[in-house]
């Protein structure tokens, strides 16, 4: 009876943790917003079709 082991093809691809990426975004900004503030953003993010981060970026550089 077979033991465990490594499978064929099991995980990951190698150079799949980012490397794909063109611009890596690695700086964090902190917003302070009410409640209402939040639950409107997250509503307009998901209206868009986007992350509330993707929505964010894509308000303030127009991408």
């Amino acid at each position: 009876m077979p033991k465990g082991g490594k499978r064929e093809g099991a995980g990951r691809p190698k150079g799949t943790t980012g490397a794909y990426k063109e611009i890596k975004l690695d700086v964090q900004v902190a917003v302070r917003m009410t409640a209402a503030e939040k639950e409107a953003l997250e509503a307009r993010a998901e209206a868009a079709g986007l992350t509330v981060s993707k929505y964010i970026h894509s308000v303030l550089f127009s991408v």
